[in-house]
């Protein structure tokens, strides 16, 4: 993502990245879950963001080194938007991101011209990447992190 012009926010841990999104006055467009967190799956985490922040334009995807273990199953029904298979290959992650980044906007304008609260939406395109393992570290390596 550093070539792209994509903001990135990295955080450590499934906690750190719900603190983080709490202190934010915009929510990004799309989030970047590692799906072996240390302290909660990221399916887990996947939960609790739609928990707290909804659907509000934000799209979730999963990364995995293995996409057919049967827990990902759950992340569908938990909020989950897609997956991107590890390890990460530049020109997927960035086609993901955009396609989410489409869909994401899309949806905040149509809740925008519905009338109903679009959340806290953002003015451009952010990405936040929860935690950073080291291919996922190397991806967006050279952006301002948090």
């Amino acid at each position: 993502l550093a070539p792209s012009a994509y903001k990135v926010w990295a955080v450590d841990s499934g906690e750190e990245a719900l603190r983080c999104l709490r202190e934010r006055e915009v929510l990004p467009h799309v989030v970047l879950v590692e799906q072996a967190l240390p302290s909660m799956s990221g399916t887990a985490l996947c939960s609790r963001l739609r928990a707290e922040h909804g659907w509000a334009g934000m799209s979730v995807l999963l990364c995995a080194a293995d996409l057919s273990h049967p827990s990902l199953c759950l992340s569908f029904p938990a909020g989950c938007n897609g997956f991107i298979p590890k390890p990460l290959v530049r020109m997927e992650l960035l086609a993901h991101v955009q396609m989410q980044m489409h869909a994401a906007e899309a949806t905040r304008k149509a809740m925008q011209e519905g009338g109903r609260a679009a959340g806290r939406a953002s003015p451009g395109g952010v990405v936040t990447s929860v935690p950073l393992s080291e291919n996922l570290a190397k991806a967006v390596k050279g952006r301002e992190l948090l």
